[in-house]
């Protein structure tokens, strides 16, 4: 249900409310309690506004409330109002303003400037007098424990505005007097007793998410004219990725969706080449989630990278040339480098060879951490030497290459280029998020090291796969292939070679997760599930992106993964061949616990001797 903008303003304020509950209530009947004060009193919420006899911002303050939440001097407000029996005569004789006016006649260095500026002085002041007023009728008697919070909270407003004799006069159901605007105290105790101003069904008091909910929430489109938390969290995000609006000026959230934020939206949307419509709908609101999420990952990015960089980096690697190449791919003194011929003349670079291609190889083996896995480290010299040739090998071996042979051909280039460049975003992401490194130089995810030294030597033949002459192994039984023999199996590159299983489970996922969702994260998301308990897409409950992460459910409660969207995911093809990989490693254990179970069984019934 949608209210008025009124309404709507002071559900915003109530929700924005931080000085904890007020006694009596819990935290939802304290923000109603104070969504229907600032309906009444100030237009939904206006800090500043001050009205004709001079009370002032979101809950009509007189000096005699300020004064009895500390905030104003009590000995001279008595003085001020000698002559007056009711503050209101008083107030529309202009004294309550000048006494206000005055910084003097404030306490602790407040001032009515900075009361009409602050909504946590106004909201402390609020709860302060709720308190003690809330103690006070239970020591009366007219309050009692157990009482329900819309009967204590319609109780607490009559008595702010038409103070605790008329609350209590509506709580004994005596007459109750009508106030200079024609309302009785009866009409401020049902507005929230009996919903008179129909904020039940606007308020709703979001709980954050924790884990993977049953039910995903779903995104809710605004639009211009709202005014809530959900528009000051769009204004947020806009002002962190950099929209502005029509002239040029940062948005400042304040909850109300204006004409700014709605150019604001239209400026965003044609960046991001969406329908500009000027109204935040869902895909709106998901790109901009996404793209703001990743911004406050790593908010000073270059200084975190440049904390976390192997030895033998460089510090440019942000910077591009005049080609907007990477400039990290250059070498660092070409001129020096002594190049007797294009190295690259015959399409490949090998033992010997010189020149500022060679370094340029050796920068990206660099920025892969291949330093931290060979004997002999890698120097950006600019020649191709053993070193050089080991790490190429190593390099070759470990991401399954079809020659070990430590040339780099264009292939090899393009993809130890493509994992540096990775390497380096990706390095200073996990740094910024505080997440585990990963290992771009051997992919150790599929295995331990191997000894860059004896990459290139030949394979020998495992002695268990070949029986000695006249062993008997009519009776032995077949041992499951290991991890390694089928990681020699052809890696696939595209999800339509996967197992019929793991092309439901991922079309299952895909089919649930947004279009800007990509293919590797769901491919991610999947592997993360099957590692997890959810082994395939008839055990897939509900799937959402919530909160910036991709959530998998399991149709078990308990079972749950989620990938967080705005990391950059590993390329689809590793993740395959991780998943080819982890079905392997399953089919193994399988096979182990059965042949187990056999044996136990056969022991079982064997007669003991």
């Amino acid at each position: 249900m949608a209210g008025t903008r009124r309404q709507e303003r002071a559900v915003l304020t109530a929700n924005q409310y931080a000085q904890g509950d007020i006694e009596g209530l819990s935290d939802y009947g304290t923000r109603r309690l104070v969504a229907s004060t600032v309906l009444t009193e100030s237009n939904g919420g206006d800090l500043a506004i001050t009205n004709g006899a001079g009370y002032i911002g979101r809950y009509q303050a007189g000096a005699t409330w300020l004064a009895d939440a500390g905030y104003v001097d009590t000995t001279k407000l008595r003085t001020a109002m000698s002559g007056y029996r009711r503050e209101w005569t008083w107030a529309e004789s202009g004294g309550m303003t000048r006494f206000l006016e005055d910084p003097a006649n404030w306490k602790d260095g407040l001032s009515l400037e900075k009361y009409k500026a602050s909504a946590e002085l106004q909201d402390q002041a609020f709860k302060r007098n709720s308190d003690s007023a809330y103690r006070t009728a239970l020591k009366q008697g007219v309050l009692r424990e157990g009482d329900s919070e819309e009967h204590i909270a319609g109780f607490l407003k009559a008595r702010h505005i038409a103070g605790y004799g008329g609350a209590v006069n509506v709580v004994r159901g005596l007459a109750a007097a009508k106030d200079d605007y024609g309302t009785s105290s009866y009409d401020y105790y049902n507005d929230i007793a009996a919903n008179r101003d129909q904020l039940n069904q606007l308020l709703v008091v979001e709980e954050r998410f924790k884990g993977i909910p049953y039910r995903l929430p779903t995104e809710k489109e605004l639009k211009p004219g709202d005014a809530n938390l959900s528009v000051k969290a769009l204004q947020e995000n806009l002002q962190l990725v950099g929209a502005t609006d029509a002239r040029g000026r940062a948005l400042q959230p304040d909850g109300d969706y204006e004409s700014n934020t709605r150019e604001a939206v239209i400026r965003f949307q044609r960046q991001t080449s969406l329908p500009e419509t000027g109204t935040a709908d869902v895909a709106t609101l998901t790109a901009l989630r996404t793209r703001a999420a990743a911004i406050a990952a790593t908010p000073d990015f270059e200084k975190v990278a440049q904390t976390f960089q192997p030895p033998g980096h460089r510090n440019d690697w942000l910077q591009t040339n005049e080609q907007g190449l990477p400039t990290y791919l250059q070498s660092k003194n070409p001129a020096t480098t002594p190049a007797v011929r294009d190295a690259m003349a015959d399409g490949v670079l090998k033992l010997g060879e010189r020149g500022p291609e060679v370094a340029k190889l050796q920068e990206s083996l660099i920025q892969l951490g291949i330093n931290d896995r060979v004997k002999n480290p890698v120097k950006a010299d600019g020649i191709f030497g053993p070193d050089t040739q080991r790490a190429v090998q190593a390099f070759q071996l470990w991401h399954g290459t079809d020659h070990v042979n430590g040339v780099a051909d264009r292939h090899t280039i393009a993809a130890i280029n493509t994992q540096a460049g990775l390497a380096i975003v990706q390095r200073a992401s996990d740094q910024a998020t505080g997440q585990a490194t990963r290992d771009f130089a051997a992919n150790a995810t599929l295995g331990t090291g191997i000894d860059p030294a004896s990459a290139a030597e030949p394979r020998k033949t495992n002695p268990t796969q070949t029986a000695a002459p006249g062993t008997n192994t009519a009776n032995t039984a077949t041992t499951p292939p290991t991890v390694s023999e089928t990681s020699k199996i052809a890696s696939p590159t595209s999800v339509s070679q996967l197992p019929p299983d793991d092309q439901a489970m991922f079309a299952k996922i895909r089919q649930s997760a947004s279009p800007q969702i990509t293919d590797e994260k769901v491919a991610e998301a999947m592997l993360l599930a099957k590692r997890n308990g959810i082994e395939d897409a008839s055990r897939i409950g509900p799937v959402g992106v919530v909160d910036g992460k991709l959530w998998v459910g399991g149709s078990v409660p308990g079972y749950h993964v989620g990938v967080c969207v705005t990391e950059p995911s590993p390329p689809l093809s590793d993740t395959l061949r991780e998943t080819q990989s982890f079905n392997a490693q399953r089919e193994q254990q399988l096979a182990q616990n059965s042949a187990q179970q056999q044996s136990e069984g056969m022991n079982r019934g064997t007669p003991r001797q």
